[in-house]
């Protein structure tokens, strides 16, 4: 969409994945927070470093019965743009060739298991567990066994999740800002950008 003159441009990045009622679910998770999933990702970090401040962006997995999808939203200068969304293009590029190493594999492990204990550890956050479960179909031991399935992903599951699961190709980029400006950023990521 065009903002002729904006000062910032926000991207969004995404495309349709597994259930969580799929196995592999724990993989992609891990790896979404490897990738984009807080201020330690490899985005986060290298957004920081592009923008030279804290990073304004979010990744999730919105979920609904059969209908997941991993969502990222990038909100970052309009002269970085092209630099953003190539940033995180390249490291899913790169995740999907080469395993992380355990150490960065173990934070976004020991991250996923934090936000799944913060997300249930209140009333409001229990009864969207067990709706969670009941709209999922999943059984009532899911949360302990999704635990045990996130503490195993080693970094190879990351790479094949990436992969499989991340591969840029296969994503929608929606870019909000001045057309303008963001347009030639954006050609020169071709063919890494669809």
């Amino acid at each position: 969409s065009d903002q002729p003159g904006a000062a910032r441009s926000v991207i969004w990045i995404g495309l349709q994945t597994i259930d969580p009622e799929n196995p592999d679910f724990a993989k992609l998770e891990v790896a979404d927070m490897l990738v984009a999933g807080g201020d330690s990702s490899r985005t986060a970090i290298d957004l920081a470093s592009i923008e030279g401040t804290a990073p304004r962006g979010s990744s999730t997995l919105w979920q609904r019965r059969h209908a997941t999808y991993w969502v990222d939203v990038l909100d970052v200068r309009t002269a970085n743009t092209g630099a953003a969304l190539g940033s995180l293009i390249g490291e899913l590029s790169v995740l999907g060739r080469e395993a992380p190493m355990e150490a960065e594999v173990a934070r976004a492990r020991t991250r996923v298991i934090a936000s799944l204990e913060v997300r249930n550890s209140s009333r409001e956050g229990f009864v969207a567990l067990v709706e969670f479960l009941d709209e999922h179909s999943l059984g009532q031991d899911w949360s302990a066994e999704h635990a045990r399935r996130v503490m195993a992903v080693t970094p190879e599951d990351v790479r094949g999740a990436v992969k499989q699961l991340l591969d840029p190709q296969h994503m929608a980029i929606v870019v909000v800002g001045d057309r303008a400006l963001i347009e030639p950023q954006l050609t020169k990521l071709r063919p890494l950008v669809p």
